[in-house]
């Protein structure tokens, strides 16, 4: 189904044959141009040396042992989380 309502021709529909095949060959171009480099082009970043993955496992580890000692610390300082003390049986002494 086609609009019937008249629109305003886009930029590319203005442009003649010949700006067209120019734009078309200037973004071929451009993507020859990346895919080329791509192939060549060095990482913006170093990967991480053999430290890396242990120093990153250590650090979880740490997280993690920090998490659970501030949920301990928290679950023991809501009261009525732990039972209530009761009484101990006193020992009667006998004469």
């Amino acid at each position: 189904m086609q609009d019937p309502s008249p629109r305003a021709p886009s930029a590319e529909e203005r442009r003649s044959l010949d700006e067209q095949l120019e734009v078309e060959r200037d973004r071929r171009r451009r993507v020859v141009a990346a895919l080329v480099s791509g192939a060549d082009a060095r990482p913006a970043t170093t990967p991480p040396g053999p430290w890396g993955p242990l120093i990153a496992g250590l650090t979880i580890a740490a997280f993690i042992v920090l998490i659970v000692g501030v949920a301990t610390l928290i679950r023991s300082s809501i009261p009525g989380s732990r039972p209530a003390a009761h009484p101990s049986p006193t020992v009667t002494a006998t004469r």
